[in-house]
């Protein structure tokens, strides 16, 4: 035996098959509490000596890897059950204890595996670390920290350099929390040896306890540590000791932990050790912080450069020139109140000589609204063409949009066909404010279709929506506009509203152009300080003649 309550004890294997385990009825009793009842037993069978592992909790160990069935012992063998460790020796003449730098022979269900390794011997108590080799390390913490913002590259730096002031540590784990979700995250880990392997991830007691806390533990034998009873990670993976200190921000609270183990009650962290790894988690935490502040910012300039594409996308959907038709003039104007925006306008052409004008305002603001913008748009040069009337067309777009789109979703619109041979104006309005028309005889301004307006589209499709006939005559003028216009707010919050966008028309000029930069210059004054909170799309065209 090299570890235990007697490490000079020398067992002798005697009998055919010796049992080991915590059990007082086994042959080689050991009383430790992560020895199973029945571990182990050791088979003589005239061909050799066999350890072969029960079934036990924590598994058996030869050469520090885990043996699955039988595995042929030879002389200096090292054996690890629990925590007792021991060496095999063929005779108890020999006098040699120093273990043998090979991994045991497997015999399982008749196979056989052989491999060698280099290992370490387990007989020291402790290594310890010269206060140099510490602070040569630490520096060499703080120059990885500073070297990068990239935490998947700088935090298993970390790992490294605290497994070099730290020889006792078998497991180590940068662990920290999501901010989105608020979950645990294992961000960085590392294993002194194979053995550990399926340790795959902290205690979560010992996690939380340190960052609700904000302070660092440490624990001499975690597996018997009251604070951590009801750990069974603590249990299953033979934590003995271990150290745990926090990434604490002003700003931002606990960001996670450090937290560092050692399964070899032989080497247990000292009260030096976990100052030691306050200090590094000082010096982490701040390169965490900045870390994620980067990340923010590298996110935050992704979107906008997304936002910037989106928009770009958006202006394809709309169109870019006024039409040119003969006898009449035309402006129009359109402004996201963010990157992207919810309005909507366009100008199709028809048979016989027909101009669809439609201008649509979807509900809300930003991307979810633009969006929506671009189904409409793809839906109602087709609505046109299955459906030749403006009320048709309308509720061809209910249906579809109905069908397509979240229930909560709603789109106001107004949709005119111009015929130019009839100097005639169709119009279907679903919720929209309706467009006005200024005559040009007596210069009033007269909203048009606003009685036969029905709901929005979204709202009820299965409502048939109304249209209604307007006459132009020679310089009438007609202005179509979205709720941005008539919503706009000065420092007081008083709106706009109709009744100044009416004034403003009966006073304005009659060239098209003309009008709508006043109208628009006349908005920008009433809400100079306040800035724009909507979508601002503006329609004017006038018969010349």
């Amino acid at each position: 035996m090299l570890t235990g309550d007697d490490p000079s004890q020398q067992i002798d294997l005697l009998g055919k098959v010796m049992v080991i385990g915590r059990h007082p009825d086994c042959d080689v009793v050991l009383e430790y509490g992560a020895v199973s009842r029945q571990h182990a037993h050791v088979v003589q069978d005239g061909t050799g000596i066999w350890l072969e592992d029960l079934g036990s909790r924590n598994g058996t160990f030869v050469n520090d890897h885990k043996i699955e069935g039988r595995y042929a012992l030879q002389d200096k063998d090292r054996l690890q059950i629990g925590d007792c460790h021991f060496v095999f020796r063929e005779s108890s003449e020999l006098t040699d204890d120093t273990p043998a730098d090979r991994e045991p022979v497997e015999v399982s269900r008749g196979s056989t595996i052989l491999s060698t390794m280099d290992v370490l011997d387990p007989s020291s108590i402790r290594i310890e670390v010269k206060p140099e080799a510490k602070l040569r390390a630490i520096l060499e913490i703080s120059n990885n920290l500073g070297q990068t913002l990239e935490l998947d590259k700088v935090l298993p730096k970390i790992l490294e350099s605290l497994f070099k002031i730290f020889p006792q540590a078998d497991n180590g784990y940068v662990v920290l929390k999501d901010p989105v979700s608020g979950q645990l995250v294992t961000k960085a880990d590392r294993k002194r040896s194979a053995r550990y392997a399926e340790r795959s991830a902290p205690s979560r007691t010992i996690i939380q306890q340190a960052m609700s806390t904000r302070q660092a533990i440490l624990s001499s034998d975690a597996a018997t540590d009251s604070r951590f009873e009801s750990s069974q990670s603590i249990v299953d993976f033979q934590i003995r000791s271990m150290i745990c200190a926090p990434l604490v921000s002003q700003e931002s609270g606990s960001l996670g932990v450090i937290q560092l183990e050692t399964c070899d009650i032989r080497r247990q962290f000292q009260q030096e050790d976990l100052d030691t790894l306050i200090s590094v988690a000082s010096t982490a935490a701040v390169a965490v912080e900045n870390a994620k502040l980067h990340e923010t910012a590298v996110e935050q300039e992704r979107l906008k450069q997304e936002l910037v594409f989106a928009e770009e996308v958006q202006k394809g959907f709309l169109p870019t020139d006024p039409p040119s038709i003969e006898r009449y003039q035309f402006f129009h104007y359109y402004e996201a109140a963010k990157e992207v925006g919810g309005d909507y306008y366009d100008y199709i052409h028809l048979p016989d000589q027909k101009l669809a004008i439609t201008l649509g305002d979807v509900a809300g603001k930003g991307v979810p609204a633009a969006l929506l913008m671009a189904r409409l748009s793809a839906l109602v040069g087709y609505s046109l063409l299955s459906e030749p009337s403006p009320a048709g067309a309308l509720s061809y777009l209910d249906q579809e949009l109905d069908r397509t789109v979240h229930q909560h979703h709603f789109v106001t619109c107004v949709l005119t066909i111009l015929d130019c041979d009839s100097d005639t104006l169709l119009i279907s309005n679903a919720g929209h404010p309706a467009p006005l028309l200024r005559k040009s005889q007596t210069n009033e301004v007269l909203p048009v279709a606003d009685k036969e307006s029905g709901l929005p589209l979204g709202v009820m499709p299965s409502l048939p929506h109304q249209q209604a006939s307007v006459s132009i005559d020679p310089g009438d003028l007609i202005t179509i506009f979205s709720d941005g216009v008539t919503e706009a707010s000065d420092m007081s919050d008083e709106l706009y509203d109709t009744s100044r966008l009416i004034a403003q028309i009966e006073s304005g000029p009659s060239d098209p152009e003309a009008l709508g930069n006043a109208i628009l210059e006349d908005v920008h004054r009433f809400s100079i300080g306040k800035g724009q909170s909507d979508d601002i799309t503006l329609i004017c065209f006038r018969r010349i003649k």
